[in-house]
C-alpha cells in the first residue's frame, strides 16, 4: 500500500472543533486503530508545534489504547500489523523534567 503521512490523515479527519467527537466516533469502529494513528502524530506534532503538543497527543494515544487494551487480542493489525516498538520511547523521550535517564 502507499505509505500515508499519519498528520495529513489526522488533520483530515479530526482538526476541526468536533475533534473529540470524531475521534470518539472513530473509536467505537475500530479503537486500536485511532490508538496507533495517535502515537504516530507524536513526532509529527512535536516538529511542528513543541514538547507540550506531542505530550498531550501522546496521553490521548494512551488513554485511547487503555481503553481498548482488552480487545488487543482478537485485533490482528494492532497485535501484528503495528509497529509498538515505534513508540515505546516516546514517554522517556518526553518527560517534562528533561531527565533523560534509562529506565
Amino acid at each position: 500500500p502507499v505509505e500515508v503521512d499519519p498528520m495529513s490523515l489526522l488533520r483530515r479527519c479530526c482538526a476541526g472543533e468536533d475533534e473529540e467527537e470524531v475521534i470518539r466516533e472513530m473509536e467505537a469502529d475500530c479503537g486500536l486503530g485511532v490508538s496507533a494513528l495517535l502515537f504516530s502524530t507524536v513526532t509529527a506534532l512535536e516538529r511542528r508545534q513543541g514538547p507540550r503538543a506531542a505530550r498531550q497527543q501522546l496521553s490521548k494515544a494512551m488513554a485511547s489504547r487503555s481503553r481498548h487494551w482488552g480487545l488487543q487480542a482478537f485485533d490482528c493489525h494492532w497485535s501484528q500489523q503495528v509497529n509498538h516498538a515505534g513508540f515505546q520511547h516516546y514517554k522517556w523521550f518526553l518527560k517534562e523534567d528533561g531527565a533523560l535517564t534509562f529506565p
